[in-house]
């Protein structure tokens, strides 16, 4: 039985990194480089937003609500409270239910560090995933789980997901019991969002407790089942993500990898250090990673077509007519204005705007009408 992969392609973002294939591919018209607002909740927001079909925007936040947000002028339209801090990206489904992971934290005086989920004094006890009514903000179920990386397949009708410390979880995405769950590690977790293919396969990354190497699994998601296991030497590893041709791209902390989607041996490694940044692929398959500087890739060799020097502080996504935008620093970093969002050219990867003094960082989205949604001091903005 095959899959099509697509049954969330008419939600313009519905999970971190995009599509159910995590490429980073939005379908909205390219961005102008404007800020059209921002939106403060009650205490700082860490995880990215996700977009339903009908604009609206949809994020958590420290204060223990979780909003719906208009996507004209930024109002919240309805907030769900929860015992926990919402942490990390949402995810949703077609028929409007969006699901979402609370952890409890007790001690707020901690050092947060974006992108790793590590707080220093800070105590952390497992929390729940809720399914809410994305129309009211009305609680459907909730599980005791602790969620790492949220992505629904509706085709397999699940909710696939990590639960630290060491477990792979699929969930019936309308009743929230469980399908299976998978050890994945005995000492260690799941550290990315995973991935689905067309033929139902899922794809995870992780690491061991001691941080000595990561690991990249595909699963059958209908059985629970590991299909192949791989090792790479590094100590971080990006969300896999599935490409054109039968391959996964993942990064680590020194170099990008394309893996074969049935074996999980190595096409090719890149060189270019990824900083573990999960690589967007475009429509025409060339992969966008790096770190120190943003590197277009030939999807199918490796090989770079251009380079543009300047750090990625956040995820990668591309807007519908291909163009490339993610945070940045400029000229060292020395000033405010340094730090900002930045649209290049796909096919020359030359700057098209860069909106300043803005800092983003995390997980980026895209909407239906174009928008971009980045996390900037602890506040969602919604650039035009």
């Amino acid at each position: 039985m095959a899959f099509s992969g697509g049954a969330t392609r008419d939600l313009p973002w519905p999970k971190a990194h995009g599509d159910l294939q995590n490429t980073g591919q939005g379908i909205g018209p390219p961005a102008r480089g404007t800020v059209e607002w921002t939106f403060r909740a009650g205490h700082q927001i860490h995880g990215g937003a996700v977009v339903g079909r009908d604009g609206v925007v949809y994020i958590g936040a420290w204060d223990k609500r979780f909003y719906a947000i208009e996507p004209r002028r930024g109002k919240a339209l309805w907030s769900f409270r929860a015992p926990g801090c919402f942490e990390t990206p949402a995810a949703l489904a077609p028929d409007g239910t969006v699901y979402a992971g609370t952890v409890n934290i007790t001690d707020l005086t901690g050092v947060y560090m974006l992108e790793k989920a590590l707080v220093l004094n800070t105590q952390w006890d497992p929390d729940q995933l809720y399914a809410i009514d994305g129309r009211n903000g009305k609680k459907r179920w909730s599980r005791w789980y602790s969620v790492v990386g949220l992505t629904v397949a509706p085709e397999l009708g699940m909710v696939l997901f990590g639960h630290d410390p060491s477990l792979l979880v699929a969930l019936d995405m309308h009743s929230g019991h469980k399908k299976w769950s998978l050890v994945i590690d005995r000492d260690g977790s799941v550290t990315g969002t995973p991935a689905v293919d067309a033929n139902g396969t899922a794809y995870v990354s992780g690491r061991p407790r001691d941080l000595s190497h990561v690991w990249v699994l595909a699963v059958d998601s209908l059985k629970g089942r590991t299909l192949w296991r791989i090792r790479l030497e590094s100590y971080l590893a990006s969300s896999p993500v599935v490409g054109p041709a039968g391959v996964i791209y993942v990064s680590t902390r020194d170099d990008i990898f394309a893996l074969d989607a049935k074996t999980g041996q190595q096409r090719w490694s890149s060189g270019y250090g990824g900083g573990g940044i999960t690589p967007a692929v475009g429509h025409d398959g060339t992969v966008y990673a790096g770190l120190q500087g943003l590197t277009a890739l030939d999807g199918r060799t490796g090989r770079p077509s251009w380079t543009f020097r300047q750090p990625v502080t956040s995820s990668i996504v591309i807007a519908g007519d291909g163009t490339v935008y993610f945070g940045t620093i400029r000229d060292g970093g020395n000033h405010p204005q340094d730090y900002g969002l930045c649209a290049l050219d796909h096919r020359s990867g030359r700057e098209k705007w860069f909106v300043d003094n803005v800092p983003v960082g995390g997980s980026l989205a895209i909407g239906g009408d174009g928008k971009v949604y980045g996390l900037c001091r602890g506040l969602l903005y919604a650039f035009g």
